[in-house]
């Protein structure tokens, strides 16, 4: 059984490169939850976990991921990294939905996590971040 992960956090600090006109990002996890009737927010395809229920709930997730970046003033080809989080079966659909999506930041790929999103009853999730520099520290 799969269970709940923390993979990392960020933190930013303000760039002594001068003159640099990079965009950097962090979108936090997203799930396939929408705002439905009287501004309720709802699971998309409740417990559907068949091929059309996922293609609804990554269709839900790339929308709502794609409507931040735009109030960032940024889009999916800046991204540096693109995680995916389920431990469903869904590169058939991600790989015609999300690749297309993310323009030329396809091209650095999607990390997969065989990972639960850590809300009960969720089944996709999806962060991306843009940035200049990772550091990763080890233990």
């Amino acid at each position: 059984m799969a269970e709940a992960m923390l993979a990392g956090f960020y933190y930013t600090q303000k760039s002594d490169e001068a003159g640099s006109r990079s965009a950097t990002f962090v979108l936090s996890g997203a799930a396939e939850m929408r705002v439905g009737e009287g501004g309720k927010r709802e699971l998309v395809s409740a417990g559907d976990t068949s091929a059309e229920g996922l293609r609804r709930k990554l269709e839900c997730v790339i929308e709502g991921l794609t409507g931040h970046l735009r109030e960032l003033g940024a889009g999916w080809d800046l991204a540096t990294t693109v995680n995916l989080y389920t431990v469903h079966e869904v590169h058939h659909t991600f790989a015609p939905m999300l690749l297309p999506a993310l323009g030329a930041a396809a091209r650095l790929g999607i990390n997969w996590y065989y990972a639960r999103p850590p809300v009960t009853g969720l089944e996709v999730e999806i962060d991306a971040h843009a940035v200049r520099r990772e550091v990763i520290l080890s233990r």
